[in-house]
């Protein structure tokens, strides 16, 4: 009896830890309250705090507190719409997927909103990135594992995975290029996502990407490039006190570096480009007046321009696309010499070149063609300068063609 009484004792402490433990546990069950929001089946929106748990718990249910209220309702996907996290932007809807072999439905993380949207779901050991274009037609990629780890009959069915995505993004080479390299992170199939819908979905409206990134990019788009080309100049110089202009021509080749700066969420069609470019200036001339007044010019230099201005592009989603162009540009006459700049003469008097800065402007048209994910650039501009100091005016101006690389 005694022994029974003991162990009575024992089960009745066990009970108690048990009891004790249990309430510890529902009482710190709230992990991770976040600021939110649910959207009812009305489409109602009812504000409060969410129980944000792991990428597999928060599929299957939404653990929801109210304002106001003092307990946790827990709500399956069809019992809301979607609910989401205030602070972060984290969005999940309810949909209907195929998870593994079967269709469920679940609440899919809401990726980016366009013509083709992005979802993203997961069970215990795999993860789903779903495609969905406006049609309703829906896409499927699978990730469970590197490919080192998987068997030929798995990675066969990946590649049919990523073929089935490739054919609903059928309209950019560049897209399919990337899926076959993709590492299956949502940044990467985000980023790939939104430029396909950029380019060929405009007719859905800006993008939404609803998970706030602070480390993601402002949506400033950069692409650099080189070019190269001729210019036809035309180059004329007089004293500042003189009537004539002394008029010469030069052709040469130029070079250049650039670069093109978009922001899609404000323009697809408006870029801003700077381009830095070098060429080579020289030529002489004389000319005699009906007062047989000798006026005499030499020079030969190297012009640093640099050009900053806007381009309007047409037809974004063609392969040509046509743009015009225009802005300010910026000159330096560099490497000018004594021994070559001092002949420029008025009457009697020598007057000796200076290094001036210029100003003026540019103008163009031209067409970028689009070659496996790179643009190559053809391009004619007119361009035009005044160089002036206290003793020589200069102006210059030139057509240049050219041709550049964008990457």
């Amino acid at each position: 009896m005694t022994i029974n009484a003991k162990n009575i004792g024992m089960k009745k402490e066990i009970i108690c830890i048990i009891m004790v433990l249990g309430m510890a546990v529902a009482t710190h069950a709230q992990t991770n309250p976040q600021p939110g929001y649910i959207i009812t089946n009305e489409n109602d929106t009812i504000w409060g705090t969410i129980d944000y748990l792991s990428d597999f718990q928060n599929q299957r249910a939404c653990l929801f507190k109210a304002d106001g209220a003092q307990t946790y309702r827990e709500y399956k996907p069809a019992d809301i719409s979607g609910y989401r996290l205030s602070t972060s932007g984290i969005f999940y809807v309810t949909r209907t997927f195929v998870i593994g072999d079967a269709e469920r439905a679940v609440f899919a993380e809401y990726l980016l909103q366009g013509g083709v949207s992005l979802y993203y779901a997961r069970d215990v050991h795999t993860q789903y990135y779903f495609w969905v274009d406006e049609d309703g037609k829906t896409a499927r990629m699978v990730y469970d594992g590197e490919r080192s780890n998987l068997s030929s009959d798995d990675r066969q069915l990946r590649k049919s995975r990523i073929i089935e995505v490739s054919q609903l993004l059928g309209r950019s080479a560049e897209a399919q290029k990337r899926l076959w390299k993709t590492n299956y992170s949502a940044s990467d199939l985000i980023d790939l996502t939104r430029e396909y819908d950029e380019t060929y979905c405009t007719d859905a409206g800006d993008c939404i990407q609803f998970k706030s990134d602070t480390k993601k990019r402002t949506g400033l788009k950069v692409r650099l490039r080189v070019e190269a080309g001729v210019d036809f100049n035309t180059v004329r110089n007089k004293h500042y006190t003189g009537e004539n202009w002394i008029e010469t021509s030069c052709t040469y080749p130029y070079f250049g570096i650039g670069a093109d700066l978009n922001l899609p969420r404000f323009s697809r069609l408006l870029n801003l480009e700077t381009l830095l470019k070098i060429d080579k200036k020289s030529g002489s001339h004389e000319e005699v007046d009906y007062l047989k007044k000798v006026t005499s010019m030499h020079f030969e230099y190297y012009d640093l321009e640099l050009q900053l201005g806007l381009a309007v592009r047409f037809l974004p989603n063609s392969m040509v696309r046509p743009f015009v162009r225009g802005g300010l540009s910026v000159n330096e006459m560099l490497g000018i010499k004594t021994e070559n700049m001092e002949h420029y003469k008025i009457g009697r008097h020598e007057q000796d070149f200076r290094t001036r800065l210029g100003m003026g402007y540019y103008v163009g048209i031209g067409a970028d063609i689009s070659v496996k994910g790179h643009t190559i650039r053809i391009a004619g501009n007119y361009v035009t300068h005044n160089n002036d100091d206290m003793a020589i005016l200069t102006k210059s101006r030139a057509f240049s063609v050219g041709i550049g690389f964008c990457f």
